[in-house]
């Protein structure tokens, strides 16, 4: 498609990166047009669909295809024509009186996100009210891994040194955790004997999440205490990793799955330790600061 860039006039499939394809009045474009940072501009005739991403779709003729528009706006003029669908994602569709749709008319969010609330305000109180309580939780954790590496230094710091001498293992545990949790619960739930179990299962997983994410955090508050050669202490460098993974889940996306790998990671190495019932090695010494 990128090399497929042509004038307007061309048959066959029309795109053009920031720029605009328009299709003048009197003219028969045969093809779809697509605009990418652009507009699509149909004065005459095109034989196909109009796309555009990040730009808009302006109909003043016909448009034998659908218009699709993504993060822009559909115009409609007074004698537009669409015989298929009109669709606008993270935009809006401006149609005129006189604009005739044989399709759909449909307008919405991106990744199948519910339409805009009829309440404005009662949406945007949710919204507030959900990143409120997802920070509240991300502190919450953040303030417990502190706790739990000022109240038992020797413990986190033995999770820390089993991920920073044997990473690969503690992120395989933890994949292995996570495998085999599903059938664990499936078993607990049809044996009579499990039943009890089951229920202390939420807080030994709890225990579990907390401890890893603690060892998480000092292994990463270290290696920045390292790099940047302050000296904070096991409490303070658990802080500061902390910190930094809780910013890590409020970025949607590649942060989220960088904090879940994180708190996997120090899971896997809490299962690793209660495995093996020894201590871990300590790493080598670090330089000493200039």
């Amino acid at each position: 498609m990128l090399g497929a860039a042509a004038p307007a006039s061309a048959e066959g499939l029309t795109v053009r990166l920031g720029g605009d394809v328009v299709v003048p009045a009197g003219v028969v474009h045969d093809g779809s047009a697509v605009a990418v940072g652009g507009r699509v501009l149909v004065e005459g005739t095109l034989r196909g669909d109009a796309v555009a991403v990040g730009g808009d779709v302006e109909v003043w003729g016909r448009v034998t295809g659908s218009v699709r528009v993504v993060n822009g706006v559909a115009v409609l003029g007074p004698a537009a024509r669409v015989d298929g669908d009109v669709w606008v994602g993270n935009g809006r569709v401006d149609r005129s009186p006189g604009a005739r749709v044989g399709g759909r008319v449909v307008e919405g969010r991106l990744w199948g996100a519910p339409p805009p609330s009829r309440r404005p305000l009662a949406a945007q109180l949710g919204r507030i009210l959900t990143w409120a309580l997802a920070l509240w939780v991300l502190v919450g954790s953040a303030a417990l891994a502190v706790a739990v590496a000022a109240l038992f230094p020797h413990p986190v710091s033995r999770i820390a040194r089993t991920l920073s001498v044997a990473p690969g293992a503690s992120l395989l545990a933890g994949i292995a955790l996570w495998a085999v949790l599903p059938p664990l619960v499936v078993v607990l739930l049809v044996s009579i004997v499990g039943i009890p179990l089951l229920a202390l299962l939420p807080f030994a997983l709890s225990l579990l999440a907390v401890a890893g994410l603690a060892g998480a955090a000092l292994l990463v508050g270290e290696r920045l205490a390292g790099a940047f050669r302050w000296r904070s202490g096991p409490v303070g460098d658990a802080l500061v990793g902390a910190v930094v993974l809780a910013l890590l889940a409020l970025l949607p996306g590649p942060g989220r799955l960088a904090f879940f790998a994180a708190l996997t990671w120090g899971m896997g190495a809490v299962i690793l330790l209660v495995v093996r019932r020894s201590p871990a090695p300590a790493p080598p010494p670090s330089p000493p600061f200039s």
